[in-house]
């Protein structure tokens, strides 16, 4: 007994010590969490004080912010609780706390202005730094191959996706990897070492989709890599068990065509509730946005033998809404949409399902939400910036292109002008502005923040570099048709690429050069745009959707 009495002391004085800077937690919280972590550790709860008596417990009104806070409180609670008390044996599970991530912690402050995005990340992730480590769970898992140590620091989750953060020390491969010949800059060739796309989620390899990485050397010349997914399903269960099936190339046949992928397998197990705690989704399923057309088989250019049975003439194509997943967390929020597709003779999918970037989203308090990507790794899921904490409903309005009034005009804007903070519209909903341009030695860089009701649209902004710069030459083989087996001249004038904050939806731009000299840069006159002045709301087919906790 008095053994006891001291476990439920010790658990008694990690809850009055934890810090708990705005709901802090009532005697009968306590009671209930000490009575909880007791259960799990085999020690009889104590009992409630005033045992016996009817208690009446009066009506309150809920307040979702506040709610938010405290039920993530609580769990932060039983940690504590569960942590004083000897257990049996058995693996951990990781419920999500503010922590520090390392990824974070080592690196110096991404900006533009940063020239090396080896010593850096390449995208600024203020606001997401702030919500991950808010909402995070330090695991430390490390497993070795050939001389390669990689270890998954750190995990996030919640209902709209995962963020895993990694160290890779293997300073030989590291090296070796950034050591090859080409003429892309060093921190693209570190792409070629590492890939952690493929997941498990309670067995299922389907439930996540990788939607961007960032990475960068640090001081001591380890590799820090941050993985972002998203959920295109709803994380279920008591225990939600995580699997991350990593691989370097680090093989003997590292140097071959396709390499030699090593593996690095991770398994954790993250309490559900934590999870799902402060989460909002919306009623998956297929809705009618009032969207499609007529397709002329004759005029369409269809793969017939493929159609032949699906369209036998001019067909109406309706296009509805497959909402496979949409929800928010403490991280962020998250769209998957199923788009379907026709083949044509030309190759090219035309969905039959709409996009996430064909919508335009806003809450019911009128704050717009913005959705995001990398436009380079996933297409079917998106990042949504978060609605507002008072927020009881979600609309989707289909955003539509009248093409009895195409109006797609090429503008420009000078170097003088992105040194400013331009503004860059895409139509007649919203754009983009351009904020910290900077031009470094080799690169040109800036920040693309959304505004109005619709950011979508053609968001490549391209410099007009032609005849100014030096260009890369490379030889390579034609494989078929009448030249097959020719030798061909190619010229290269860089690489370009994007990384997004989901948090804010801002995007930060790359133009990495391969041989243009920081003179040549400066040089170049400006950018240019595609503007679409025929985009607007169909607001006769906007959908409405109540947000569902799911906690």
């Amino acid at each position: 007994m008095k053994a006891q009495r001291n476990a439920q002391d010790n658990i008694r004085r990690e809850l009055d010590a934890m810090p708990l800077p705005d709901s802090p937690l009532t005697e009968e919280q306590k009671r209930r969490i000490l009575a909880r972590a007791c259960e799990k550790a085999g020690l009889k709860a104590p009992a409630a004080p005033g045992a016996g008596r009817s208690l009446r417990v009066g009506k309150s009104r809920p307040v979702r912010g506040r709610r938010r806070a405290v039920r993530t409180l609580l769990v932060a609670a039983a940690v504590v609780c569960l942590g004083t008390v000897t257990v049996a044996a058995a693996p951990a599970v990781l419920r999500m706390l503010q922590g520090e991530i390392p990824f974070f912690a080592v690196t110096p402050t991404a900006s533009p202005e940063t020239a090396d995005p080896l010593k850096a990340p390449r995208g600024s992730y203020d606001s997401a730094r702030a919500q991950l480590e808010a909402y995070n769970a330090p695991v430390g898992q490390s497993v070795t191959h050939d001389g390669v140590t990689m270890t998954l620091d750190t995990i996030a989750m919640d209902v709209s996706g995962m963020d895993a953060f990694f160290t890779i020390d293997g300073g030989e491969a590291i090296q070796g990897a950034i050591g090859q010949d080409g003429y892309t800059p060093d921190w693209d060739k570190l792409q070629a070492l590492f890939k952690m796309w493929r997941t498990a989620v309670n067995g299922d390899d389907n439930a996540l989709n990788q939607v961007q990485t960032d990475y960068y050397l640090n001081e001591a010349g380890q590799l820090q890599i941050w993985s972002h997914y998203l959920f295109k399903t709803p994380p279920q269960g008591e225990e939600i068990r995580v699997e991350i099936h990593a691989e370097c190339n680090i093989g003997p046949e590292a140097d071959s065509l396709y390499g030699d992928w090593q593996p690095f397998e991770f398994a954790v197990s993250l309490d559900g509730a934590s999870v799902r705690a402060g989460g909002f989704t919306v009623q998956p399923g297929t809705y009618d946005m009032g969207q499609g057309g007529t397709i002329d088989p004759e005029t369409a250019g269809l793969n017939w033998p493929e159609l032949a049975d699906k369209i036998t003439g001019p067909t109406r194509v309706e296009r509805p809404l497959y909402i496979r997943y949409l929800a928010f967390g403490p991280l962020g929020g998250s769209l998957t949409t199923d788009l379907g597709g026709i083949e044509y003779l030309d190759g090219v999918i035309r969905a039959e399902g709409l996009s996430g970037e064909e919508l335009a989203l806003a809450d019911d308090t009128g704050k717009t939400i913005y959705a995001s990507s990398n436009h380079q790794q996933n297409l079917e899921s998106l990042n949504l910036t978060a609605p507002d904490p008072a927020a009881t409903a979600l609309t989707l309005t289909p955003v539509v292109l009248d093409m009895d009034h195409y109006d797609l005009q090429t503008r420009t804007v000078t170097m003088d002008q992105m040194r400013s903070g331009v503004q860059i519209p895409l139509s007649p909903l919203g754009g983009y502005t351009v904020r910290n341009f900077a031009i470094e030695d080799h690169a040109i860089t800036y920040e693309m923040v959304p505004y109005g009701v619709w950011a979508g649209g053609d968001a490549n902004l391209i410099p007009d570099d032609e005849g100014v710069i030096d260009l890369v030459e490379s030889e390579a083989t034609v494989l078929g048709g009448e030249q097959d087996g020719e030798t061909v001249t190619i010229y290269h004038s860089g690489l370009l690429s994007r990384t997004a904050d989901g948090t804010t939806g801002v995007i930060t731009v790359r133009h990495d050069y391969y041989a243009a000299t920081r003179e040549q840069i400066e040089s170049i006159p400006g950018f240019r745009y595609n503007y679409q002045g025929a985009y607007s709301l169909d607001t006769d087919h906007a959908l409405t959707l109540p947000l569902q906790p799911t906690d």
